[in-house]
């Protein structure tokens, strides 16, 4: 699928890095993903590093809103960072105007400090600061190895969080501090690399865990790999994070009055319902004809289904899913009604290969 090139935007005129690139996909969008970089909230880390990340989503179907900031170092740190990410999403009105693209969907996919920021940006309207009129809402997060509890944070990258806030993180940072917001009102997906050395797993499996407890939704993927193998398109961590995404797109109301709180937590008896829900599953967590291990996509369904194992035969025995003779790896060669363009292309490229 052809992209566009990315188009420069500036959204303030304080700094030279008030602005976003915007890479549209060559037909109608799944929805929008602001992307924000990590770098834990310093120059010279910038926007370069999610530029792989923006494209290969494009391609995917999605609008890539790769969004730059004021750093600690060069006009960044407490409030400026902050100022500038909401202002950079709220400058996703105009352009979508501009550029025809909706706003029912948009989700934030933030790395390490970044995703800290784009778990921030979902609770931000509570703040008087940045609730202005014509606030663009999150309407999911992927976190991806992020700094989720500043407090906790607090030695991580030389004393980074210290240096954004300006003093040592505390119970007064709340307004900063994802960890310290919850619950929020949009779903959040964390994924983080068991071998990241960088930020600790536990910094995502403690703010899902304190989601739960407040009663949001919110998951974590653990995945092969360390901290940057979260923002390797080539890596399959990747494909972890694709799939987190599209799991945040809201479902139909067919769909959507078997879940709770955003989970499958039984297939329905009547079978046009349970071929409808099968469907919706099997769009979530793979491509067609994109082949993922029995572990791989068990791990997928276990993000929002309560019986992964029963629900993974279930897509077998529709027919929606194939595997191999020993179920080592699976697939799937039907195109549901909830798949994004490119499916059928997929098809007929993996055809052309031989595929099955």
């Amino acid at each position: 699928m052809t992209v566009t090139a990315p188009v420069l935007v500036r959204y303030g005129a304080e700094h030279a890095d008030q602005f976003a690139e915007l890479t549209m996909p060559a037909g109608p969008p799944r929805g929008v993903v602001v992307l924000v970089h990590g770098g834990f909230w310093r120059v010279p880390h910038g926007l370069a590093g999610a530029r792989p990340l923006a494209a290969d989503l494009a391609h995917r179907g999605w609008v890539a809103w790769n969004l730059e900031y004021r750093r600690v170092g060069d006009g960044g740190g407490t409030p400026a960072t902050f100022d500038d990410l909401a202002a950079g999403i709220d400058a996703l009105r105009p352009a979508a105007e501009q550029h025809g693209f909706g706003l029912d969907t948009v989700l934030a996919l933030g790395h390490s400090a970044g995703g800290h920021l784009a778990t921030w940006a979902a609770s931000r309207t509570r703040h008087e600061r940045w609730a202005r009129d014509g606030a663009v809402r999150l309407t999911g997060v992927v976190a991806q190895a992020a700094v989720l509890d500043l407090v906790a944070a607090a030695e991580l990258g030389g004393g980074a969080a210290g240096q954004l806030l300006g003093h040592a993180p505390g119970a007064g940072d709340a307004p900063y501090d994802p960890i310290r917001q919850v619950p929020l009102d949009v779903p959040v997906r964390c994924v983080h690399g068991r071998a990241d050395d960088l930020v600790p797993p536990s910094q995502s499996g403690d703010y899902v865990a304190a989601a739960r407890a407040g009663g949001a939704e919110a998951t974590l993927s653990l995945v092969d790999g360390g901290h940057f193998d979260v923002i390797d398109v080539d890596h399959p961590a990747w494909r972890t994070q694709v799939w987190a995404l599209q799991s945040l797109v809201e479902p139909d109301a067919a769909v959507r009055r078997f879940l709770v709180r955003g989970r499958l937590e039984t297939l329905p008896r009547r079978q046009t319902d349970r071929d409808a829900v099968l469907a919706w599953v099997a769009t979530r967590v793979t491509a067609v004809h994109e082949p993922v291990t029995e572990r791989e996509l068990t791990g997928r369904l276990a993000g929002f289904v309560r019986d992964p194992v029963g629900v993974r035969r279930e897509l077998v025995e529709a027919g929606l899913v194939s595997r191999t003779r020993d179920g080592a790896e699976y697939w799937r060669t039907r195109v549901t009604d909830l798949d994004g363009l490119g499916a059928v292309d997929a098809i007929d490229a993996a055809l052309a290969d031989g595929g099955d």
